[in-house]
Formats: C-alpha cells, structure tokens, sequence
C-alpha cells in the first residue's frame, strides 16, 4: 500500500441534439479554478463543482484566499511551498470518501496530509486538491485487547501518552510529531523494531477510501 493514491476519474459531459446552431463555449467565471490535473494537464474546476464539495464535507473547504489556508497548506520540510488549489479538511470518514469521489470525478492531482511529516514534501500538492487529515486525530486504546485505534491524523506523541497510562506501547517512531499513518505505511522505523518489530508488523486493520468505493473499507492484516 503506497502512502497517497493518485484518483482517477472520468468527467461525464451533456450533449444536446437537434439544434441547428451551436453552444458558445461556457466562460470562466471568478468561481471557477484553475487546478492540475493526476497527470500534470491544466483544468478548471467549476465553481459550482467546487460548492457541492464544500455542501458535502462537514469539515471546511479552503481556497488560496480562506483564512488558515497558508496554516493548512505548511508542512514540516520548510523546503517544499506547495499550493493546493483547495484544501479539504476532513472531520470524519465520510469527508475522505467525498473528498476522494470529488477528486476522482476532476481527475484532480491529489496530495494525503496526515502528519505532514513526508520528506520529499508529498503531504501536499500544487495546484490539486490536499485531503488534510489533521483533524482527525482521535486516540482510542483498549487496554483489555491490547489494541489502540488511531485516526489517520494521530500524531505518535498523542499514541504514545494515551498507550502508556494503561502501561502499553506500540513500537514507533522516534519523533513525536510524525503520523502515525505515515509512519506506518513506511514501515515504521524506531527504537523498539528490534524487540517487537516494525509499527506495520503490529497493524492488525486499516479503514480505506479508494475511488471505486461508495463507502470506506476495512482491510485486515492477515497475522502469522
């Protein structure tokens, strides 16, 4: 599983037959944005594409003049400056899976922000659309089944606090601001790996949201 997913989509396009004269093209309007596309092409988002987006996600939508977006967009290499063309901060699961449909259905250059922590700079994009994840950072631990479950915007700091009051540890990291969900597609490399392994040898289950899904999905790990 590779830590962000280009979406692709296809743009369905009304015709209207039997007129006897032809449809000037429609005009760019202040709404509508220009954004790159998953290969790299030039395309304009609608503006009333982009307010259906904005009905669907509880969380908001930010655009290069809302404020907070330059906060949102920032991510820990100062080196890469970004500028998606939106900013999807999601609060909840449903806000990934709109967010992926929309992008899916722009065929839109997307970029995963959990704890922005990539070091080439991956966690944003210029010119599409970032799923922003830093919201959702709920940490949940069950000291019977010795399991924690994170949102994809946990930071390991707040991993590590919440396991260590029921005297767990999950092996991670050695920087508390990383994401856990990063982290762990990458295998998770941290001081722990040689007594209890990679972060990923202890994920036993992630929800995902991919382009040809209505809902998310539960993948289980598979355990020796």
């Amino acid at each position: 599983m590779k830590r962000r997913h280009f979406l692709g989509g296809s743009l369905a396009v009304a015709a209207t037959a039997g007129l006897s004269f032809t449809r000037p093209a429609r005009a760019a309007t202040a709404a509508d944005l220009p954004a790159v596309s998953r290969t790299g092409a030039a395309l304009v988002l609608r503006g009333s594409d982009v307010a259906d987006l904005r009905a669907r996600l509880r969380g908001p939508v930010l655009l290069r003049a809302s404020e907070g977006y330059d906060a949102a967009r920032r991510v820990w290499n100062g080196a890469f400056d970004r500028r998606p063309v939106l900013i999807a901060r999601c609060i909840n699961p449903q806000d990934v899976v709109a967010a992926v449909q929309f992008a899916a259905a722009q065929d839109l250059l997307v970029s995963v922000r959990g704890g922005g922590h990539s070091l080439p700079g991956y966690s944003a994009c210029e010119g599409g659309l970032m799923i922003d994840l830093t919201l959702m950072g709920s940490v949940q631990v069950d000291p019977v089944k010795r399991l924690v479950r994170v949102g994809p915007g946990a930071l390991l700091g707040a991993m590590d606090r919440e396991a260590q009051v029921h005297g767990l540890v999950v092996p991670a990291g050695t920087v508390s601001h990383t994401g856990v969900a990063g982290l762990t597609l990458g295998g998770g490399v941290g001081r722990l790996q040689r007594k209890f392994g990679l972060t990923v040898d202890s994920l036993v289950a992630a929800d995902v949201a991919t382009r040809k899904l209505r809902r998310r999905h539960r993948l289980r790990v598979p355990r020796a």
